[in-house]
């Protein structure tokens, strides 16, 4: 997930950023694919699109497995407010309303109680399981006097 979404914020803010890098990148392509008489598909404003959606889907998920997969202060205590925290944040991106391609995307990580990968299905359980809540309490970021 994260080495995806690393790259794609990378081509964005690097060789996507303009549209004379964009033409280089593609007459780059077509000229590699001219040695070897295939067609290369142009690089358009489409797929910059579908990556900048992508990214912005992907960040409150990238940023949640960063601090849950975290060296330091990766606590037990932590896991059910970081995964609340991503639910809410893909919940604000889908009530933005503002996605053409990435609608799909958002709705597959949220709360789809026919889909076993959903939020619900994955990660909805924990919430009834005593010891987490528990280390959430006691946790001092998280506790009832936060």
């Amino acid at each position: 997930w994260n080495t995806f979404y690393d790259a794609t914020v990378c081509l964005l803010e690097t060789a996507l950023k303009d549209q004379e890098t964009l033409k280089a990148i593609n007459d780059a392509i077509k000229s590699e694919a001219a040695g070897n008489r295939a067609a290369a598909p142009a690089f358009t404003e489409d797929d910059k699109e579908i990556l900048q959606e992508y990214s912005k889907v992907m960040k409150p998920v990238a940023i949640c497995l960063d601090r849950l997969q975290a060296e330091v202060n990766a606590y037990m205590g932590i896991l059910l407010p970081y995964l609340m925290l991503l639910k809410r944040e893909l919940q604000a991106i889908k009530r933005e309303g503002e996605l053409c391609y990435a609608g799909p995307l958002v709705d597959a990580l949220l709360e789809q109680d026919d889909n076993v990968h959903g939020f619900n299905n994955r990660f909805m359980y924990l919430f009834n399981d005593e010891d987490l809540l528990m280390t959430t309490l006691t946790h001092p970021n998280h506790g009832p006097s936060c």
